[in-house]
């Protein structure tokens, strides 16, 4: 259990490391959200991978708090909500030296997992933050809550320090059957989500910047939905982080 953040809330920590020396540089590490239910998963991914690396997640002792923790600040202002800023300085000052204290990790070798609010949040913190995380993986990024809130820190992405950016690598994934194809019905709630669409273009947008920008990769999954689509973008996660 470990309590940080500006307000002090109390956080369920995971870890996993291999039972092998470390290389000299320290393990990568994959550092999931949502880790009540990513944990196990990510670790029995990397068990089947056969790569070498540790394992970190972050959950909740009690009441869930994804959609304060994960969310971007809009206006106006949604309660409850909204409160990146304070769990990215959780992440960077108290939980990343933290885990250096326990494991012999390389601190230029880290990678964060999120999907839906935790793939906005990976958004977040890869514009907010570059190089905190080497890669990133986005799975279904709700990229559109409140009204497209992240699409004006992207922009301003394209001020990252022009020796960080070029080894920043990110992966977007999204289901298929999250976004229906005409002509099938539509929902109105579908139709503003647009989560196809909207992955896509941010993926395009960023690939756009070249040799000054992030190494990007897209994946759409056929026939997944906005929750299947979580377990095959670990799999997929893990080749993709531990690509050197």
């Amino acid at each position: 259990m470990l309590a940080g953040g500006e307000t002090e809330r109390p956080y369920r920590i995971y870890f996993a490391e291999p039972g092998t020396p470390p290389p000299a540089g320290g393990f990568p590490l994959f550092l999931l959200l949502d880790g009540d239910g990513h944990f196990e998963p990510a670790v029995a991914a990397l068990e089947a991978h056969g790569g070498s690396a540790a394992i970190a997640a972050i959950g909740y002792p009690g009441r869930n708090r994804r959609e304060l923790d994960y969310t971007v600040p809009a206006e106006p202002p949604i309660p409850e909500e909204g409160g990146a800023p304070a769990f990215l300085a959780f992440v960077r000052d108290e939980l990343l030296p933290r885990l250096a204290q326990e494991a012999r990790l390389d601190p230029a070798d880290r990678s964060l997992f999120g999907h839906s609010y935790g793939g906005l949040f990976v958004l977040y913190t890869l514009f907010r933050q570059p190089g905190l995380f080497r890669a990133h993986v986005a799975a279904s990024p709700s990229i559109g809550y409140g009204q497209g809130t992240i699409l004006p820190l992207e922009a301003g992405f394209e001020a990252a320090p022009p020796e960080v950016a070029p080894r920043l690598r990110l992966l977007v994934t999204v289901g298929e059957l999250e976004q229906p194809r005409p002509p099938a019905p539509i929902s109105e709630r579908a139709r503003i989500a647009r989560q196809v669409d909207r992955a896509r273009d941010l993926v395009e947008r960023l690939s756009q910047l070249g040799p000054a920008g992030p190494r990007v990769a897209f994946h759409l999954f056929p026939g997944e939905t906005h929750q299947s689509v979580v377990d095959p973008t670990i799999r997929l996660g893990l080749d993709f982080v531990l690509q050197r």
